[in-house]
């Protein structure tokens, strides 16, 4: 048992021992293991401290960057701030300085006003001084001759006197056939003659010339003179010159056709020779009332013969109806002047004319009266013509200013007669259906509201292009007159033309009644027929601007070749392009008129001002100026050059190719700006425009484009232009044509088809008249032709990009946005395939043939993408 003990007691000594060497060697593994593992915690430790690090910086660093950022906002803002501040102290400093300029200015204006005011004040009070010394110096010699006439058988001489004068028949002869052409200037040589000659067997002769003699105004007095030395010197001059007068008036009842002139010329000799006393009171008021009163007993109606009523009332009617005028009484009132009392005919004597010439003045108003609502309804008839049609023809408006001219020379005759009876003017009424008389139509400006801009309604877009266009250089006023005298003369054998011309066209046709312009208005019909664009000369060459140029510049050379002038008209032109502001084309016109002004050297400058590069249209309105600058001392500046540019543009036209865009853009784009300078009439610029119209496709839209933005507005907002620009706009003629070109080309002037509530497809098109405005008309499904009245929408798109090529069909291919053709029209009835073919020009009309009756809806079966209406 012992030994089995101590047996088990070494076995458990060895397990022990066992044990505690696996603990060390456990434990020694632990250390290895906590050896190999520590270094791995310490490289994990730094690491985290490491991380935390960066993650500071960077979190330093993003707070950095954000205080950096922060720091230029607020600099950002400051350096805005300041900015601001100096935008509204230079803003305040100009407003200053605006209404300094604008207070000199109306200082000015009002000192020139004032200045004004009493020059014409100056000018009146002379005038009046004039009129008072004349009135005393012809009061004077009426006076004084009527006394030697009164006592002529005290002075006249005995026989023994007569024989010491000549009495050969030559002599004798020769000065009775002078009294027949006599005039004021042979006063002093037929005095003298008849001092030494014996007329006593040529009292009958003399008295028939002087009867007959064709006399003006402005001789009657040299044939009273002759008269009164006949009546002094020979007794039986007088009774034979009365007998003489009534055998005249007797036999001028029998003419037909009077001759005014000498009935004016008659009626004043008379009347003076009664005033002066070579015919008794009694004699002379006796024929001269009678034949006034013929006179205006024939003309109560028509009042041919006013200018000789006027004639006698200025000349004779202080002494024969004691009248004074009113112009006279003005200036004795004013001015305190004592004009000569009318004492040598008595009041009772005058009265008869008195009440004769009011009568006569009381018709002549009731003929005023008349023409006046005569010429309103003529008036009023053109107006309807022009909003329906845009223009007058050629016939009624010569016979409208016909009749407009002899109302003018009325209304002159009657306010001249109002004058000298010191009778009142009747009242003219205006016609208040004016506005109402404008019909329908399109107005895309209306009045400026109180407040607004006094010029955001107007002709121009603000006050600067009023001044560009309107304030020009007055080169009168800084050049020698001898630099233009040229011109002058051009400008007065033009008005001599016009002048014979306006009197030949007097004599036409009458005005048509109302009821033929009904018939008119009726028949009126505006047809899409192409203008007749060849221009009058039917052999005109296609090369016609070319063959201008060198025709000019063939002439120029042999006119200017080898001259030293030649040298500086060349620098100019070619310094022109640089002129490219006002102050510079301003200089430009003076340095012309001053140093270069010949006939020659102007034709250079039309060709130069015709050739500007195409590129260069910021050169055009410059160029437009100096034009008008040089118009009034060098009209044929202008007028050349508007011939020139008429040429180029019927040149383009008739042309119809579609290449050149440039240079025809170019060509409309200077018709505009001359039509603003008003150096292009609205007229031909009109005319222009309606021949774009008339074909409106192509180039021909681009350039009626381009012609409405240079001077649309000005046309548009021009009253005497206005009512025809508006038709061009919205008649049916254009937009016919607008509607067909919309689906042909990409024009910002045409953007959208939609339909409206009415269920009609509405086709908005851009006018630009200066102002972004759409007018949409409505185009009915139902009745194709029908267009409705045009209203103003600003909602239409802007891009275009549906319609933009109109080559490949996709537009019309994929129907998604229902922008393009909405309302499918083109592609209703699917029948002839018409509408892929034509879609360049739209103007078969095939492709909507079948439109009219939408019952059976076959035409639509197909319409798959939506796009059916």
């Amino acid at each position: 048992m012992p030994a089995e003990r101590k047996k088990s007691t070494t076995a458990d000594e060895k397990e022990t021992l066992s044990n505690k060497e696996k603990e060390k060697e456990r434990d020694g593994e632990r250390r290895a293991a906590f050896s190999r593992d520590k270094p791995r915690d310490e490289n994990k430790m730094s690491g985290k401290k490491e991380g935390g690090k960066s993650a500071d910086e960077k979190k330093r660093r993003i707070e950095e960057e954000k205080r950096r950022k922060e720091e230029k906002e607020r600099k950002k803002r400051e350096e805005e701030k300041q900015k601001a501040e100096e935008e509204q102290k230079r803003k305040e400093e100009e407003e200053r300085k605006q209404q300094e300029e604008q207070e000199k200015k109306l200082l000015e204006e009002e000192a020139k006003r004032q200045k004004e005011e009493e020059a014409a004040q100056l000018k009146e009070k002379e005038e009046a001084q004039q009129l008072h010394q004349e009135a005393w110096e012809r009061h004077q010699t009426r006076k004084e001759l009527r006394v030697k006439n009164q006592h002529a058988q005290e002075g006249r001489p005995e026989e023994a006197f007569f024989s010491r004068l000549d009495s050969s028949l030559k002599k004798n002869t020769a000065f009775v056939k002078k009294l027949r052409t006599l005039t004021e200037q042979q006063r002093s040589s037929l005095s003298h003659d008849f001092d030494s000659l014996n007329l006593s067997k040529y009292i009958g002769e003399a008295v028939s010339s002087l009867v007959e003699a064709k006399l003006k105004i402005s001789d009657v007095g040299c044939g009273v003179h002759l008269c009164s030395l006949f009546h002094q010197r020979y007794v039986d001059f007088a009774p034979q010159l009365l007998a003489a007068w009534k055998r005249h008036f007797e036999a001028r009842k029998e003419e037909k056709t009077p001759n005014v002139s000498k009935l004016r010329t008659d009626l004043r000799f008379i009347a003076e020779l009664t005033t002066v006393g070579l015919f008794t009171d009694k004699e002379g008021l006796s024929l001269i009332y009678e034949q006034l009163k013929n006179i205006i007993a024939a003309d109560r109606e028509t009042h041919t013969h006013v200018s000789v009523v006027i004639s006698f009332c200025k000349h004779c009617g202080d002494d024969i109806a004691g009248l004074v005028p009113r112009r006279v009484k003005s200036a004795a009132d004013k001015f305190g002047l004592n004009f000569p009392p009318s004492e040598i005919i008595n009041s009772e004597k005058q009265q008869p004319f008195q009440n004769l010439l009011r009568e006569y003045f009381t018709s002549l108003t009731k003929h005023l009266k008349k023409d006046h609502r005569e010429l309103q309804n003529i008036e009023r008839q053109n107006r309807r013509i022009l909003h329906s049609k845009g223009e007058l023809s050629e016939d009624r408006h010569k016979q409208y200013e016909e009749f407009a001219t002899c109302y003018q020379k009325l209304l002159a005759n009657t306010q001249s007669l109002a004058d000298l009876l010191d009778e009142n003017m009747p009242e003219l009424p205006q016609d208040k259906t004016v506005q109402e008389e404008h019909g329908p139509g399109i107005d895309i400006f209306t009045p400026g509201k109180p407040g607004d801009y006094e010029l955001d309604g107007g002709i121009w877009e603000d006050e600067d292009a009023r001044n560009f266009y309107e304030n020009l250089v007055d080169l009168k006023a800084f050049v020698p007159a001898i630099l233009f005298k040229d011109n002058e003369k051009v400008g007065q054998n033009k008005d001599k033309e016009d002048g014979k011309e306006a009197k030949e066209g007097r004599e036409g046709k009458d005005v048509s009644c109302t009821e033929e312009l009904e018939l008119e208005l009726e028949a009126l019909d505006i047809t899409d027929d192409p203008l007749d664009i060849e221009g009058p000369d039917e052999a005109e060459n296609e090369e016609l601007a070319k063959k201008l140029l060198d025709e000019q510049e063939q002439e120029d050379e042999e006119a200017s070749t080898g001259s030293h002038l030649k040298l500086i008209v060349d620098a100019f032109i070619q310094q022109l392009p640089n002129c490219v502001n006002r102050d510079l084309i301003d200089k430009a016109a003076m340095d012309f008129c001053m140093n270069m002004n010949t006939k020659s050297n102007r034709r250079k400058l039309v060709r130069a001002l015709f050739t500007v590069p195409r590129q260069r249209l910021d050169l055009l309105p410059f160029y437009s100026r100096l034009v008008a600058t040089l118009h009034p001392c060098m009209s044929d500046v202008a007028e050349d050059l508007c011939s020139m540019l008429k040429g180029d543009f019927r040149f383009h036209v008739r042309k119809k190719d579609q290449i050149n865009i440039e240079t025809k853009n170019k060509t409309v784009r200077f018709i505009g700006e001359l039509a603003k300078f008003k150096m292009f009439s609205k007229t031909d610029t009109l005319h222009c425009l309606k021949m774009l119209l008339s074909d409106f496709s192509h180039h021909h839209i681009e350039m009626a484009c381009t012609l409405l933005e240079t001077c649309g507005r000005f046309l548009f907002r021009s009253p005497e232009s206005h009512l025809r620009t508006s038709v061009l706009l919205v008649s049916t003629h254009t937009t016919a044509h607008l509607c067909v070109c919309l689906f042909t080309i990409n024009w910002h002037g045409l953007n959208q088809v939609c339909l409206c509530e009415c269920g009609c497809v509405k086709v908005c098109v851009c006018v630009c008249v200066c102002v972004c405005v759409c007018v949409c008309v409505c185009v009915c499904i139902h009745a194709p032709h029908v267009i409705h009245a045009p209203h103003v929408d600003r909602a239409c798109m802007t891009c275009g990009a549906c319609i933009a090529c109109m080559t490949c069909g996709a537009c019309i291919a994929c129907m998604t946005c229902g922008a393009c053709i909405a309302c499918g029209a083109c592609i209703a009835c699917m029948t002839c395939i018409a509408c892929m073919t034509c879609i360049a020009c739209m103007t078969c009309g095939a492709c909507i043939a079948c439109i009219a009756c939408m019952t059976c809806a076959a035409c639509i079966a197909c319409m798959t993408c939506m796009a059916r209406v």
